[in-house]
């Protein structure tokens, strides 16, 4: 896997990476403590209304504001001030609300007396006698040493004991949440109107799931709305008004969506005429949700029990309001609404009635009834409008019947030729035989019954109209004796002189002081109204002096705020084109600094990689020698083998040779490559032997090998001169 220095190398430089890595956070300051939103309401109040001046005022797009979060960031200004009043506003709300639910649970009565609850400092003199009182039992057992049958009474009796304190205890609890409850309950009804008392006696009866709204123990609000019909309507006139605006080039289309083509009508309009269809009813149809909505939340208004209500379509968004002025809106905005929905059915009638009576000229109905007609509505005549429209179903119906009385082969009596008459005579004289046997007021019906109110009626009616002629002429007569004082004391008309009465006399006195009264009232409101108008004219004058002050220092601080802003703005430019050219500067620098380390770096891996690859062709090179040095060594190791293998006899001597020549060099002193050879006096003192015996060895040895020798070149010489025939 490589050498361990290597390894050591590369340990080394992960751990400087490792040094020079930039975790992360540690840019944060941990130790440094940052800010904290206060607590106090008021002090935070007054700091959000100071920002939210602060932000308002300003005509910069972003803002810097630690006052949201207790932290310095950047917003955009219009965000800021958004989420402030948001902040200001639920602040403001938690106080209305904290100071509400405390004057609701307020249950103090002013005809409480200090005799009624204990004396403060009497309740830790009972918790402190009764805490000496409670002792460990078991620790005074033990250090008395009594009887075991009698320590058990005795710890008996102490549990008894703590368990009536216990109960002792907890029924005074009881009666004191009691006696709270009964407090509650009177502080509530104390200051309660007649309506409000009945009301909580209303409530009282229908329990606690009974309908305040419908005064039933079980809610009959029915809804007037399909809505999910509806709604799913309103989403395909959604897409066909979407389909329909798409297709800007169309001048005419074809709808089946539309409300006049699902009722018969024809389905090719003009692209506007069918958008405005489109828009038109789907408005409708929203409108008539809204109602239903409103009318639901009208009817949960009335039903709620709570002192808020939260309404979400009154406004279009969820908002939260007192219930009575919830009620008071939501009864406002039913009202619009039903009357809206109202007079659109009744203009559509007229519209409808007068589009039938060809007040806009003659054209062919689209429906065949109108009038009186038994047949499609018993009571009363079909009028122009739904009553019409719903009448389509009645003539289809006979429509129908007439085409299959058609397939059947029968003959009606419209069908039969003749003439006119003819066909009618028959008609004639079954009415005329109907007229005859049978009344059309008879005993019991409904025309004998109508006939008879409308007699009660006009005899009443002519009753009435004559008392009330003789009953305003009586008034008539007594109001003109009244105006010529002919009954008076006192008159023209009289004879001799007549008297006042005390009545007359007190009204003419009542006359004369009032138009006394008014003449002082008139000369008082004269010099009055002098003096109004010079306050107000003064005041006025004041009023003008203030707006020009005003308006001067107005225009003052804008005037600073704009210079301000301009000398801000100015110098602000100065210091950023300073930055910017001292950055373009040491940009510039860093640069030049980078090319030059680049073209350095380029340099000295050329120059470093040229040294390796020819470090690694000389690698290369002298491998490739030795592989081939090698292989020239195996292939002569091969024919030598190949060639000893064909000779054994020359194998033989020569490996005799050896065995031969080593023994001499063993035997001669001889030395390995590089020593020096020994002497014939250390050879025999190595040996343990004489240097005679030594030299006589070796001068013997000498004359034999060379014997052995000359015997070996011959026989060479004879197997080569074989191997040569051969």
């Amino acid at each position: 896997n490589g050498a361990y220095d290597a390894y050591q190398g590369i340990i080394e430089q992960s751990n400087r990476r490792k040094k020079n890595l930039v975790h992360s956070g540690a840019h944060v300051q941990w130790e440094k403590i940052g800010k904290v939103v206060p607590k106090d309401i008021d002090y935070r109040a007054r700091q959000l209304l100071r920002e939210i001046d602060r932000a308002t005022h300003t005509k910069n797009e972003w803002i810097h504001s630690d006052v949201l979060h207790a932290s310095d960031q950047m917003y955009p200004t219009r965000v800021l001030r958004m989420h402030l009043e948001d902040t200001l506003d639920t602040l403001l709300r938690e106080q209305i609300l904290e100071r509400e639910r405390a004057e609701k649970y307020n249950v103090d009565s002013e005809s409480d007396t200090e005799e009624d609850e204990p004396n403060a400092s009497e309740v830790p003199k009972r918790e402190e006698s009764s805490d000496e009182s409670d002792f460990d039992v078991d620790a005074a057992i033990e250090k008395s040493g009594m009887d075991v049958e009698l320590s058990k009474q005795i710890k008996k009796r102490a549990e008894r004991r703590a368990r009536r304190k216990l109960r002792e205890k907890q029924k005074q609890l009881s009666m004191e949440q009691e006696v709270l409850n009964v407090r509650k309950k009177i502080a509530r009804s104390k200051n309660k109107s007649g309506a409000e008392l009945a009301e909580d006696i209303l409530q009282a009866q229908l329990g606690v799931e009974g309908c305040l709204a419908c005064r039933t123990r079980k809610c009959q609000w029915v809804s007037t709305v399909d809505t999910d019909i509806v709604q799913k309507r309103v989403r395909e006139l959604d897409k066909e008004i979407e389909r329909v605006r798409l297709n800007k080039e169309a001048a005419v289309m074809d709808s089946e969506v539309c409300l006049t083509a699902q009722q018969g009508g024809n389905k090719s309009f003009r692209r506007l005429d069918l958008l405005d269809e489109l828009v038109g009813e789907k408005r409708e149809l929203e409108r008539r949700l809204d109602m239903n909505n409103v009318d639901k939340e009208l009817h949960d208004a009335y039903a709620s029990r709570k002192e808020y209500f939260e309404s979400k379509h009154l406004h279009g968004y969820s908002i939260l309001l007192w219930t009575n002025n919830a009620r008071v809106a939501l009864e406002g905005r039913q009202t619009r609404l039903v009357g809206m929905a109202v007079a659109k059915d009744v203009v559509d009638d007229i519209l409808d009635w007068m589009l039938e009576g060809w007040y806009f000229g003659e054209r062919e109905s689209n429906f065949q009834v109108l009038g009186y007609v038994p047949t499609v509505k018993r009571d009363g005549k079909v009028k122009a409008g739904q009553d019409q429209i719903g009448s389509v179903a009645a003539v289809v119906s006979k429509l129908k019947q007439r085409a299959e009385m058609r397939k059947k082969g029968i003959l009606r009596s419209e069908a039969r030729k003749g003439q006119m008459l003819e066909k009618a005579w028959e008609i004639e004289e079954q009415s005329q035989q109907r007229m005859k046997e049978l009344k059309v007021a008879r005993d019991g019906n409904s025309h004998e019954h109508l006939l008879n109110e409308t007699e009660s009626t006009l005899r009443f009616g002519i009753f009435m109209l004559t008392l009330m002629y003789f009953r305003a002429m009586t008034y008539l007569k007594r109001e003109q004796k009244s105006w010529n004082a002919d009954d008076d004391e006192i008159g023209v008309k009289g004879k001799g002189s007549k008297l006042m009465t005390a009545e007359r006399m007190r009204m003419l006195d009542e006359e004369a002081k009032a138009i006394a009264r008014k003449k002082k009232l008139d000369l008082v409101l004269s010099r009055g109204r002098v003096g109004e108008s010079r306050r107000i004219e003064r005041e006025r004058a004041e009023r003008r002096e203030a707006v020009l002050r005003l308006q001067a220092v107005i225009r003052r601080q804008r005037l600073e705020l704009n210079s301000i802003v301009t000398l801000q703005r100015m110098y602000r430019g100065h210091v950023g084109r300073k930055a910017a050219r001292r950055w373009y500067l040491k940009r510039a620098e860093l640069k030049a600094m980078t090319a030059l380390l680049t073209a350095a770096a380029i340099c000295v891996q050329r120059i470093y990689r040229g040294h390796l690859a020819r470090v690694f062709t000389v690698v290369k090179r002298t491998e490739m020698a030795q592989f081939i040095a090698l292989m020239r060594v195996q292939e002569a190791a091969a024919d030598e083998e190949m060639y000893w293998q064909t000779h054994p006899w020359s194998r033989f001597k020569m490996k005799r040779r050896e065995w031969l020549t080593k023994k001499l060099n063993d035997y001669r002193g001889g030395s390995d490559m590089g020593k020096t050879r020994l002497t014939a006096a250390e050879q025999a003192e190595l040996e343990g032997k004489s240097i005679e015996e030594i030299k006589r060895k070796i001068d013997g040895f000498s004359v034999d090998d060379a014997v052995d020798d000359e015997d070996e070149d011959e026989d060479d010489e004879d197997d080569d001169a074989e191997s040569e025939n051969e």
